[in-house]
């Protein structure tokens, strides 16, 4: 990726915040799964699917590096 002279920081800070905003929705995802599996709560194959693109268990997993 080309980054233009002088916002280098800016990328990697803004890189950063992504990061925490994927790990965030993660671990509450996680969090809600196991929720979920002590209470006997079943999700659906549409809502499974959907989650586990967003925490990179599909396709959107392959996002490249900065």
């Amino acid at each position: 990726m080309d980054i233009p002279e002088g916002l280098g920081d800016v990328a990697a800070h803004q890189r950063a915040t992504l990061d925490y905003g994927i790990a965030s929705l993660r671990f509450a995802l996680d969090w809600f799964r196991d929720y979920a599996d002590r209470h006997g709560v079943e999700a659906n194959q549409s809502t499974q699917a959907q989650s586990d693109a967003i925490i990179g268990r599909g396709t959107c997993a392959n996002r490249p590096a900065p």
